[in-house]
């Protein structure tokens, strides 16, 4: 148990740690005084100092933890702790010789020094003697010392300048006794003679930016300790503001709670009485009115302190005051660059605006502006101009500079500086507008389209016509993507066009690539070129590459996958999106056009029918985005959309209409004229599938005056195929024969070939209803062809309704019957037999549990079945063909019999195998001779899907896509095949057994290899998302691991912060080893492997050196 030695009176505010009672440890923590553990730090301190034991010396600003630090170190290492806080009056060398010889007596048992205790009787402390006193203190501390010990000297900047103090703390420091270990705490810097006595291999140093909060730690603190549910932009923010700053993050909470969400402003009063009381007085005496000044700049660069002054001690008083912790640090790039802590330059400020003329400190931002505009530090001009409301300034750098602080600094940040600027100056200058609204759309999404309208105005009246180019491509691509006002945007695209025709030589090549990418989507939606289209998007893409401009390059890649799938060209719009994938996870791409890319991966899985996909990913993309710039978006208006599709697809249209009631009805509710069509549109087919005619002709009304509003061409050809698809189920066929006709002259005449699948489903089931069948024979023959050609699986409006007499039809007639198969039983769960009766598809799981199933029923559980029963059917699962010669079957079962007798018990096995099937209640005439068939001396399964097929199927898509550097399909892939997994194959059937061989070498060994190679795109390329790590960590723990995967996994986790993450993976690691029969030493030698990789961090793993 430590023990504490404390000043007389407690400290004023220390950190944000409690003062012990003398000679006690602290009291337990209450839960509004919990601290964050530092394990990071504490893992830091252990690989610097190889895991023994070394002395601390920590020198960092107040109120950053120094304290509470200490002592969750000594917890750390286990060991007993005697703790002396220095205090002013210790600047006497005997009564700081008192004190700890006080504290050394009344905690270590046996510890006495007659010496210095007579010393201390008589008062006889000289400077000469310090020394001696020293020496001796440590030598009798030696003898009663039975077991390592630390003692903590904490605040030692109370004795800095006390030379006496400092001469008997150098002696008893120096040459420390075996299993005496020292902490030293000082808010500045330590006294050289201190430091000299700590070699570098004796001790570990650690400063304000080691202990700093990092943002993992921010968000435990302040969501675990202070119980304060912040948002991730709140959390940003602050740790932004804060800098890490832990006393600094308990001021900006202070006072929120559980139930409210309250801006970030912070405690004013608590940080500057904090300030004032606890570090302006230590250095006020180097503080000058020119360093005030200096103070209200973010940056300070040396050659500007040189020219705002003529004082030549003010760099070193900058100097001074870095080494000595008062809140001012180097910059990080730039050793001539100093920067004082964020919320200690805004105290500093305020004292700068009590002391200095204001006309002095305007002149002074004012030449500081025109400075780092020279030196092209743009954001830090801005602030300049800013603070001093120079308006004019403002305006002039952002039309010369703008588009260079928009592309490399954080928008939150430049668009809280242009916010300062008063609404009265803002409004009437266009450029700061422009910028305000192209800021706006990551930082403040409502008001962006205002902002970019109100610049647009006054660049027409202005003449001005680059800006009113900038500005009208930007409100054009805003109204589709924001809030689908296509009506608004439609009148302003044709002088975005005439203009971009006139300007284009004279563009920036980042304003060439921006307004391409805008045109290129314009085009698809308001005139429905997709050749233009698609050039403006390869202009685009080619200029972006050209310049590096990684955010324009995505959004370019998401206009062109937009694009592509405007004509149906599903496989190149997914190249487009694998083209984009390796670029979404570079810093510098922006948070609006990681979310547009998002939109698109979730539109090109809907459409292309990866319910699965699309169902894992959309809460992944809801979770990761912001949710004010998730709300204005068209997203909120389309995924009902998407969805209502997926609810048809799988036959359930109560659900689709329940979807889009909701949509209608919900105060989210899309108030535009281009997403209430498509809604009331899929509203009208629900009803004609419902046979509803009244509603259904009702909601088609509604949606053809609608789209009469925003005359989007593509979907005035979709309106045209949901309506003719709700007049079928209407049984109107002049009606539906009109409405489908045009839909597919519409598809011809754009080159699209999507829309036209649905047209001609419906209208071949029209041809079938109304028995006209070289017509319908015709509709299915140009439908499957162009479905097979196109790759698709799906269209909009798919329904089992309409797809299943169409596909049974084609069946029937011989009409591509392997593509109509194939399409129902991956779509709508039935086969055909040879006389095309519908047959439920039988699925049978073999992955963690081997059980039959029709439409979610079991039929049979697995482990009901005899030996022999089992290792039949297993036999004919594991072949590719799913089937067996009865000879090699008679041979695998009775090898004995001869082939009468095996024939006879071949029967009797069958007979007794179907009496133990139930029968599906939906299906009373289910026979289970349709599927395990006896044919031509063959034993097959027919008409069945196993999971294992499909589990081995997706990862061998998966590798062959990584291979081609089709990524994001190959995570697809792979994201469906380890969902598949859900134990190993046939667990039920001996190893001894084929099955059981082809478990050992095909189906692990490839779910190994799926999931190292998806955890190495994921490692280069990929945002992770905790969904997807967790399907490949799975594969860890069922003995799939490999090192590669375990190193990719790693380099995840100690990106994240996530240490505990790599700890539980390295223990699944080693029991998957031992379980496999790797030996001790094999198993040590495998994870020291893994050790090097990660350069010996620690995992604190028992009996031998582990990876992390």
């Amino acid at each position: 148990m430590p023990a504490y030695c404390t000043p007389s009176e407690p400290l004023a505010r220390r950190d944000i740690a409690r003062v012990p009672t003398p000679g006690h440890a602290p009291d337990a923590e209450t839960p509004g005084d919990r601290h964050c553990l530092r394990t990071s730090v504490l893992q830091a301190i252990s690989q610097r100092a190889f895991g023994k034991k070394r002395s601390l010396l920590m020198e960092a600003q107040a109120g950053q933890g120094k304290t509470t630090f200490a002592r969750q170190y000594l917890d750390h290492v286990t060991t007993r702790g005697l703790w002396c806080c220095l205090e002013p009056g210790d600047t006497d060398a005997a009564h700081l010789i008192a004190r700890l010889y006080s504290l050394l007596k009344s905690s270590i048992k046996p510890f006495a020094s007659r010496l210095v205790a007579t010393r201390l009787a008589r008062g006889d402390i000289s400077y000469q003697g310090m020394g001696k006193i020293a020496k001796v203190l440590r030598a009798d501390l030696k003898k009663a010392l039975k077991t390592d010990l630390f003692i903590v000297f904490d605040d030692l900047h109370h004795i800095e300048n006390s030379p006496a103090a400092l001469k008997f703390l150098t002696g008893f420091l120096s040459q420390p006794n075996q299993g005496l270990y020292f902490i030293l705490i000082s808010r500045r810097r330590i006294p050289r003679q201190v430091r000299a006595l700590f070699q570098s291999g004796q001790c570990v140093y650690l400063d304000s930016r080691t202990l700093a909060f990092s943002r993992e730690e921010t968000r435990e603190f302040v969501h675990r300790c202070l119980e304060i549910p912040l948002s991730r932009e709140q959390l940003h923010r602050l740790h932004r503001d804060t800098c890490g700053w832990i006393m600094g993050i308990k001021s900006r909470c202070l006072g929120m709670t559980s139930a409210r969400s309250v801006p970030l402003d912070g405690n004013a009063t608590l940080d500057v009485c904090y300030f004032d009381e606890e570090v302006y007085p230590a250095m006020a005496a180097h503080v000058s009115n020119a360093l005030l000044k200096l103070a209200l700049l973010e940056e300070i660069p040396l050659p500007l302190a040189r020219q705002a002054e003529d004082e030549k001690s003010l760099c070193e008083t900058l100097a001074y005051l870095c080494r000595n912790h008062f809140f001012l640090s180097r910059g990080e790039a730039n050793d001539d660059t100093y920067a004082f802590h964020p919320l200690f330059r805004d105290f500093l400020g305020t004292k700068c605006r009590e002391q200095c003329p204001p006309h002095e400190i305007a002149q002074f931002l004012d030449m500081a502006g025109k400075w780092y505009e020279k030196s092209h530090a743009f954001l830090n001009a801005l602030s300049c101009y800013v603070q001093t409301q120079n308006a004019d300034a403002v305006e002039a750098l952002l039309e010369r500079h703008g588009v260079s602080i928009y592309r490399t600094e954080e928008p939150h940040a430049v668009y809280d500086l242009l916010r300062r600027i008063p609404g009265c100056e803002s409004e009437t200058r266009g450029w700061t507008l422009y910028f305000s609204g192209l800021l706006a759309l990551e930082a403040d999404p409502a008001s962006a389209l205002g902002f970019l309208h109100l610049s647009r105005t006054l660049f027409v009246t202005g003449e001005n016509l680059s800006g009113e180019f900038l500005a009208t491509t930007e409100i054009c691509i805003s109204h589709i993507l924001m809030d689908a006002h296509i009506s608004v945007a439609i009148p302003l695209f044709d002088r975005a066009t005439e203009l971009f025709n006139r300007l284009r030589p004279s563009l920036s090549p980042f304003c060439l690539t921006r307004a391409a990418t805008a045109l290129g989507t314009c085009h698809l939606f308001f005139s429905g070129d997709t050749n233009a289209s698609e050039a403006c998007a390869s202009l685009a893409k080619a200029t972006a590459r050209e310049h590096g401009m990684q955010t324009l390059l995505v959004e370019a890649y998401t206009a062109s996958c937009f694009n592509r799938m405007g004509r149906g060209r599903f496989f190149k719009s997914a190249e487009e999106l694998d083209a984009q994938f390796v670029h979404l996870s570079h810093p510098g791409t922006k948070a609006s056009a990681r979310l547009r890319a998002g939109l698109a991966q979730l539109n090109q899985l809907e459409i292309t029918g990866d319910f699965f996909n699309y169902n894992h990913l959309k809460p992944i993309l809801h979770r990761q985005t912001r949710h004010d710039l998730l709300r204005h978006t068209v997203f909120q208006g389309i995924s009902p959309l998407w969805e209502t599709c997926q609810a048809l697809a799988t036959g359930d249209p109560d659900q689709a209409l329940q979807l889009i009631d909701n949509a209608l009805a919900s105060d989210k509710a899309p108030h535009n004229a281009h997403l209430q069509s498509q809604l009331r549109h899929y509203q009208a087919y629900i009803y004609g599938l419902k046979n509803e005619p009244e509603k259904a002709l009702q909601a088609a009304s509604v949606s053809l005056a609608l789209r009469d509003q925003a005359t989007v061409p593509y979907f005035v050809t979709l309106q045209a195929m949901v309506l003719g698809a709700m007049y079928v189920q209407l049984d109107r066929p002049e009606e539906a024969e009109a409405f489908l006709g045009r839909a597919i002259e519409k598809s011809r005449g754009s080159g699209e070939r999507f829309i036209r699948c649905g047209a001609l489903a419906h209208r071949a089931l029209l041809n079938l209803k109304r028995q006209r069948t070289t017509e319908a024979f015709e509709d299915t023959r140009n439908l499957l062809s162009l479905m097979e050609k196109e790759r698709y699986v799906h269209f909009d409006t798919w329904t089992p309704r309409v797809m299943l007499p169409v596909l049974q039809f084609a069946h029937a007639r011989g009409i591509m019957p392997d593509v109509a198969l194939a399409l129902a039983e991956d779509r709508l769960n039935i086969s055909f037999d040879a006389q095309s009766r519908i047959l439920p598809l039988l699925e049978i799981t073999t992955l963690g549990r081997f059980g039959l199933y029709v439409e979610g029923h079991e039929l049979l559980d697995g482990t009901r079945l005899s030996h022999n029963e089992q290792r039949l059917l297993a036999a004919i699962i594991c072949s590719p063909s799913r089937s067996i010669g009865i000879h090699a079957m008679f041979h695998m079962i009775w090898p004995d019999s001869d082939e009468e007798k095996a024939l006879k018990a071949l029967k009797v096995m069958l007979f007794r195998l179907r009496k133990k099937i139930s029968h599906p209640a939906r299906h009373p005439d289910f026979d289970f001779q349709d599927y395990l068939q006896h044919k031509n001396r063959q034993l097959f399964l027919a008409h069945c899907r196993i999971d294992a097929h499909d589990f081995l199927d997706a990862a061998s898509r998966g590798t062959a896509q990584c291979r081609n550097h089709q990524h994001w399909q190959a995570c697809n892939s792979f994201r469906y095949a380890l969902s598949l997994w859900k134990g190993p194959f046939l667990q039920s059937i001996a190893y001894d057994d084929a099955a059981g061989e082809f478990n050992d070498r095909f189906f692990l060994n490839t779910l190994s290899n799926a999931a190292t190679s998806w955890s190495a795109l994921i490692a280069t390329h990929g945002d992770p998302s905790r969904e997807d790590l967790e399907l490949i960590e799975r594969s860890v723990s069922r003995g799939a691991g490999t090192a590669d995967m375990l190193k990719n996994l790693f380099d995840l986790h100690t990106a994240a912060g996530n240490t505990g993450k790599i700890r539980d993976l390295t223990l699944a690691y080693r029991d998957a080893l031992i379980r496999t029969g790797y030996t001790e030493e094999e198993v040590n030698e495998e994870l020291d492997r893994l050790w090097d990789h990660e350069n010996g961090m620690s995992t604190d793993l028992p009996a031998h050196k582990t990876h992390p």
